[in-house]
């Protein structure tokens, strides 16, 4: 509950320490500003006389020239530079077979970069405050990625699933080696050939199938729709916006307003200020638990904090898993490839988990002491406390489908196996006759019934 606030304010009070640059075009705003200053660096290092790095004009170009392949029936045979013949032909049958071309995303993406990217950076390097970032963000970017991401992210990491093992064939592991860009002769390569290692790692150690549940999860919980019928993802930018101003409002000096949307103004000021010198993650829970347990803010947070889609997302443990299982399999890969580092590395891991198992389990359980105020940890589409929730229906219904099968023998379709005309000339076949059957004898068994039956009610004669 609670501390779902605490992980994102954690981060906005470290990001946001010190005083504000003189000359920034955002006041007051340490955090947007020195965002600005790191943005406007890329920028004259990528675009230093308004147009792109001449190597990086070369990269696009080659990787434009052959992923933009797979859009192209008549060269969707041809072989591949960054991906193998096998991903390559992969990539080409989702294109040719989904509705939605989801893998032609490659070859869009580059061209969004070659036309709007440098432009949406300086929109971000001239905003005026951070409302004008946080609409730039959604709108060109967070949105648009988000509406793609629900309707093919899965799609195309089955077909990389089923493809990565050729990796091995793309050309580019030869262009890596002449180009110099990595070591050859590397301690961590143990005196293996650098091609070999590295297939090795991409195909095999990377932890692959626990990504491809995180994302077919993260997927389900956030392309689903909130109890305003938005969809999650969005409820979650908001969110995060709102925590933004938030953090604001509680690291100034001015006094709260007296309402903010129609909640009483202190209910969005934390007790932040005397952390900003030196924040901690308890001392950031303990600020906002003391204000969550507050009765006539509670229905803000509700709304803001604890929606569907963030009961939802906490809910599934299936997503928690996933996610432990890569983090600890990619930081053993780390630490073998880097294994000077392997105490740091492994520290900062146990430090942050420790924090994620706290706020999770402060979640999942959400209780304020000493006071009345309860909140409700509804996932999308249950009902309420008060009724039977999705999992319970779902549960009844398995129990009355094995007492079917049981009593029945096994239930089976005969229409499964049938497609297009066929299938709906079968399906109303059968809904007909169960039809019949239930009218007791009022059709093609009803003796008399039917077309010629003069007896109306399953009965024989007249």
């Amino acid at each position: 509950m609670r501390l779902l606030a605490t992980m994102c304010m954690v981060a906005l009070v470290t990001l946001g320490q010190g005083t504000l640059i003189p000359g920034s075009t955002v006041t007051k705003n340490k955090l947007l500003y020195d965002m600005q200053v790191e943005l406007n660096d890329f920028y004259t290092e990528m675009v230093p006389e308004g147009s792109w790095d001449a190597n990086l004009v070369m990269g696009i170009n080659m990787a434009s020239g052959d992923l933009c392949k797979i859009k192209n029936l008549r060269k969707q045979k041809d072989d591949s530079l960054m991906v193998g013949r096998m991903c390559k032909n992969s990539f080409s049958q989702l294109y040719n077979k989904n509705e939605n071309k989801c893998s032609g995303a490659f070859c869009d993406t580059i061209g969004w970069v070659q036309d709007e990217f440098i432009g949406i950076v300086e929109s971000l390097i001239i905003a005026k405050n951070a409302a004008a970032v946080f609409d730039i963000l959604e709108g060109e970017i967070y949105t648009p990625l988000m509406e793609w991401s629900c309707k093919c992210a899965t799609d195309v990491m089955s077909s990389w699933m089923s493809c990565k093992a050729g990796i091995g064939e793309a050309k580019i592991w030869d262009l890596i080696r002449m180009s110099g860009m990595m070591d050859p002769k590397a301690a961590y390569l143990g005196g293996e050939d650098f091609k070999v290692f590295w297939e090795n790692i991409i195909v095999n150690e990377i932890p692959w199938a626990s990504m491809n549940t995180l994302l077919e999860r993260m997927m389900s919980n956030l392309c689903q729709k909130s109890e305003d019928q938005d969809k999650c993802y969005g409820y979650f930018y908001k969110t995060v916006t709102k925590l933004f101003d938030w953090y604001m409002n509680s690291v100034s000096k001015k006094e709260a307003p007296a309402k903010v949307q129609g909640y009483p103004g202190h209910c969005s000021k934390f007790n932040l200020t005397h952390m900003t010198d030196n924040p901690t993650f308890t001392g950031i829970k303990d600020a906002l638990v003391s204000k969550f347990c507050v009765e006539e803010c509670s229905d803000l947070y509700q709304d803001v904090l604890l929606g569907c889609c963030t009961a939802s997302m906490i809910q599934d443990e299936e997503l928690e898993r996933s996610l432990v299982e890569i983090a600890e399999s990619l930081t053993s890969l780390y630490t073998k490839i880097y294994p000077e580092e392997e105490e740091s590395t492994t520290g900062i891991l146990e430090e942050y988990f420790g924090y994620a198992q706290d706020a999770m389990e402060m979640l999942r359980n959400p209780t304020c002491e000493d006071s009345t105020v309860e909140y409700e940890l509804r996932a999308c589409g249950e009902e309420s406390s008060e009724g039977n929730t999705c999992v319970q229906l779902q549960s009844a219904m398995m129990a009355i489908k094995q007492q079917m099968e049981s009593q029945c023998g096994e239930i089976t379709d005969p229409c499964a196996n049938l497609e297009g005309v066929k299938k709906q000339k079968c399906k109303r076949k059968e809904k007909n006759e169960n039809k019949d059957g239930d009218n007791g004898g009022n059709g093609k068994s009803g003796g008399g019934g039917g077309r010629g039956g003069g007896g109306g009610q399953g009965g024989g004669g007249g």
